[in-house]
């Protein structure tokens, strides 16, 4: 490396993506909601990151619910599923959905456990001094704590990224370095409404 110029930093990017398909919908007046595009997820990494010169993007952790064996939706959700684990720098990580209130005019799915394991990878490889700076796509107060302490105690960079209109808890705002708007240009292309720019690099 040349003398003076800094090391290069890795980043790694953490999504929720229950909080960010969610707020899409919301946002552009979507009639269902989205599923995401893992390559163009990847590329909004990449250029979220390019303000720190000297970063490199490492991996997108994903998170996501997964419906039960037996529901109608699971075939073509697993599908969907396996074609964005098999894309290169994502790693998926799937909590579960429950039915609530089942067989009443209030039955809805609630997922369950991504949270917690969006909270146990960030402290991890945190801990582990895995990555220099996370991106972090969210915005439940329950990961507010998760932040601190790897911003804290294991002093890892935390920029924080939401969507317009889905405004993140404020404890979380408050613990993050960052935090910024994903613009909706990106929001689209993340959510494939909108085709890639020749100029992007591709994932690794």
């Amino acid at each position: 490396m040349p003398t003076g110029q800094s090391p290069i930093a890795t980043v790694m990017a953490f999504v929720d993506v229950g909080y960010l398909t969610a707020g899409a919908q919301a946002h552009l007046r979507l009639p269902t909601k989205p599923r995401i595009d893992g390559n163009m997820l990847w590329l909004w990494a990449t250029s979220a990151q390019t303000g720190w010169r000297h970063d490199q993007l490492l991996r997108v952790y994903v998170y996501d619910a997964e419906y039960p064996s037996d529901a109608d939706e699971y075939p073509g959700q697993r599908a969907f599923f396996d074609m964005l684990a098999a894309q290169p720098g994502i790693r998926l990580r799937l909590g579960h959905l429950i039915r609530r209130s089942p067989g009443s005019r209030r039955a809805a799915w609630q997922q369950k456990g991504v949270d917690t394991l969006l909270v146990l990878d960030l402290v991890r490889l945190a801990q582990a001094r895995a990555f220099d700076t996370a991106l972090v796509i969210a915005g439940d107060r329950d990961l507010a704590e998760a932040v601190r302490v790897v911003a804290d105690d294991h002093a890892r960079r935390v920029n924080l990224f939401s969507v317009e209109g889905s405004t993140p808890a404020s404890a979380l705002v408050h613990v993050a370095d960052y935090h910024e708007v994903i613009d909706d240009l990106w929001l689209r292309r993340v959510i494939g409404l909108e085709p890639d720019r020749a100029d992007q690099p591709a994932a690794p």
